[in-house]
């Protein structure tokens, strides 16, 4: 048998669908049921042309105009594929393996999912016999050993919100222990509040003197023996294009390269020495998140 995380295979997921749901009334998963208007859906189909089709997506108009909408930066928006990538991406980046979450039960189906996936422990804040959420033990569950805490509102399928004072005490305080915070708001338009306002309030900051590229490579080659990152620059700091009189001025490409690194060669790895790779540098990353 193929090597894999064994408690994959404890997970159960329904098979690919042998029948077309197109032609009837999709009530069985969360989709939208009514059509688009003939002259939104014409100016759609009228952009779309086989270079769109072909060619990576070109978002940063899309950016640019959500930023402006929300009245927030650039840098505080980040596109995914529903809020099932949302969830992922987050589970991604701050969740290691037995890392704490702690969600709201019933909720969306994919927390769950996730946290299996990711061999994470789930730490349930379950809700009464009358819908009812203990919110100061939630609140109270918060600590140092929390990786995410996520919270739908309204929540999948209860139907329930937890109001503005409420969100904003569970979030002042996961903010003071550096715990992030995930508000799934798929469905704010039926409540009519959204908790974007503390967007700005409660901006994460990651102070560079902590959680440096130097710190980053340092841990890895003295206490995980990696030795292939490699730092990149923007091609116009290399000598070549310097001697032939090209000056860059790019603010946004300096900032991606000054935080980025590397690892190269890694899809010549054997499988062993990629996953080495890979839990070394999240240990890494929650060893110098301690500090921040």
């Amino acid at each position: 048998m193929i090597k894999h995380n064994k408690w994959i295979g404890k997970i159960h997921r329904e098979g690919i669908l042998s029948k077309s749901r197109y032609e009837k009334l999709c009530l069985d998963k969360n989709e939208r049921v009514t059509n688009f208007s003939k002259s939104f859906f014409n100016q759609f189909v009228s952009k779309i042309n086989s270079k769109r089709i072909i060619a990576y997506p070109e978002v940063w108009k899309l950016y640019y105009a959500l930023a402006n909408l929300h009245r927030i930066k650039t840098n505080q928006l980040f596109l995914t594929a529903g809020i099932d990538g949302a969830i992922k991406n987050c589970f991604e980046l701050f969740v290691a393996k037995r890392g704490k979450v702690i969600t709201l039960n019933p909720t969306f189906a994919m927390v769950d999912i996730y946290c299996k996936i990711f061999n994470a422990k789930r730490f349930n804040i379950n809700y009464n016999g009358k819908l009812k959420l203990n919110v100061n033990y939630l609140i109270q569950s918060i600590d140092r050993k929390t990786s995410l805490v996520i919270i739908a509102n309204p929540n999948s399928p209860t139907g329930t919100i937890i109001d503005k004072i409420d969100l904003e005490k569970i979030i002042k305080k996961a903010n003071s222990l550096n715990v992030p915070v995930l508000i799934d708001e798929a469905y704010h338009e039926f409540c009519n509040m959204t908790v974007l306002p503390l967007v700005k309030k409660y901006e994460a900051k990651i102070p560079s003197k902590n959680i440096t590229k130097d710190n980053l490579i340092k841990k890895l080659f003295n206490d995980f023996s990696i030795k292939c990152v490699t730092q990149y620059y923007p091609l116009y700091k290399y000598p070549l294009f310097k001697k032939m009189g090209y000056k860059g001025n790019c603010t946004n490409t300096e900032e991606f390269y000054k935080n980025m690194v590397s690892f190269p060669f890694h899809h010549w790895m054997t499988n062993k020495d990629f996953e080495y790779l890979i839990s070394s540098v999240k240990k890494v990353m929650m060893d110098l998140r301690k500090y921040r």
